[in-house]
């Protein structure tokens, strides 16, 4: 079975068609048609993804890349991040909405969004190689993301998503018990009351 290759980036099955050397590979490739600058690496919660993100971390710091490292966030978080941080770019090790035993890596552009088709045909178009050898010589660091920067856009989404209602409506709500629960599948989920998105 080949990698199913899109708009978005590549996906497969851990395993068979997708394993560390593709990843070693694919970012290689990313970094050598992104500008020079950090890069962010985030995951969903997908359990095998832990090994394909700690590779792309390895592959891209041995390339004299500064990695961001978010661990498991949504992509918009991480879309997010790379625009307000004026990142390089990005990598997301998720499989979106497909089933457990799949996985993928999601390529984002300087400004937060996917890649444009020029470059992700690009990118596409390098034939694979295998490599034996394992990156140990890390000419760059991994820095873990500061908590604030999760904070700030979440406090940039409440005030993107603020419903515009009267004060009784706005009460009724902020005195309710609801709570919303948005889930993405195999990815990170998001449980928040009501009244946090409203007030």
């Amino acid at each position: 079975m080949k990698l199913i290759k899109s708009i978005s980036g590549i996906r497969g099955i851990v395993g068979q068609n997708l394993d560390t050397d593709i990843t070693n590979f694919y970012s290689s490739v990313f970094s050598s048609i992104q500008e020079s600058g950090d890069i962010l690496i985030a995951r969903d919660s997908r359990p095998h993804g832990k090994k394909i993100y700690d590779e792309a971390c390895k592959t891209l710091a041995s390339l004299g890349r500064n990695v961001i490292s978010c661990g498991i966030i949504p992509t918009p978080t991480a879309q997010y991040i790379i625009k307000e941080k004026k990142l390089a770019g990005g990598m997301v090790i998720t499989a979106s909405h497909n089933p457990i035993e799949w996985n993928g890596l999601k390529f984002l552009d300087y400004d937060g969004c996917f890649l444009s088709p020029e470059k992700m045909k690009l990118l596409l178009s390098k034939k694979l190689i295998r490599s034996r050898s394992r990156f140990t010589n890390y000419l760059s660091k991994i820095y873990i993301t500061f908590p604030s920067i999760i904070k700030s856009y979440l406090k940039d989404t409440r005030r993107r998503v603020r419903i515009n209602t009267n004060q009784a409506f706005r009460s009724l709500i902020f005195n309710s018990r609801y709570s919303i629960i948005v889930c993405n599948g195999n990815g990170y989920l998001l449980r928040t009351r009501l009244s946090s998105i409203t007030n």
